[in-house]
């Protein structure tokens, strides 16, 4: 099936290694930022893709590979998310003076990654009765990304999206097969 469409196949790169995917639009969703954002890939079945990887194109921003199954002829169909951003994960660091004496805490970037952010309406809420009172920012992120849980009276790790501070409410991994879900409220640290 896939070599039905070699008109359409456009050039891509996932992990470093080029590979060639037909994308089209996913239309599956009645949230007009589902259609706006989210696709459809159809790659090889040799293809290396796997949920979580970052699929690179000229023309669009790095897709978050949120599924991945086979269909009836092998190929791998994936539903993916075109980032909106960069997301820095940063954690609280203590720092010392020369004389190892803790003088406080800061903020020390963990990991930055391409992200999708979307502020939580309430359709939203509607749909997914998951989400906390507080959470006004749902992001995804690719699953190998490394975020910090929130602790039982720990403090939480922070996200810097495009400029703007959040606080990680909750980190779900089984949402998507490919991303993680997090929950993010308002940061005034």
């Amino acid at each position: 099936m896939f070599s039905d469409f070699a008109y359409r196949q456009e050039p891509c790169e996932i992990r470093g290694q080029p590979e060639r995917v037909v994308l089209t639009r996913n239309k599956d969703s009645v949230n007009p930022a589902d259609h706006e954002h989210a696709y459809k890939g159809l790659f090889t079945p040799k293809s290396i893709v796997e949920p979580g990887d970052l699929v690179r194109l000229d023309r669009l921003a790095p897709l978050i590979v949120l599924s991945l199954r086979l269909n009836t002829s092998r190929d791998k169909t994936t539903i993916m998310v075109e980032s909106n951003g960069t997301a820095a994960v940063q954690r609280l660091k203590k720092q010392y003076d020369s004389n190892d004496n803790p003088i406080g805490e800061d903020f020390v970037t963990i990991v930055e990654t391409p992200g999708f952010i979307r502020l939580v309406s309430g359709d939203m809420r509607q749909r997914d009765p998951g989400l906390l009172a507080t959470t006004t920012h749902v992001l995804q992120v690719p699953i190998n990304t490394e975020v910090p849980r929130p602790k039982d009276g720990g403090r939480p790790a922070r996200i810097v999206f495009e400029g703007q501070s959040f606080e990680v409410a909750v980190v779900d991994s089984y949402k998507y097969p490919g991303a993680l879900y997090v929950q993010l409220t308002e940061d005034h640290r």
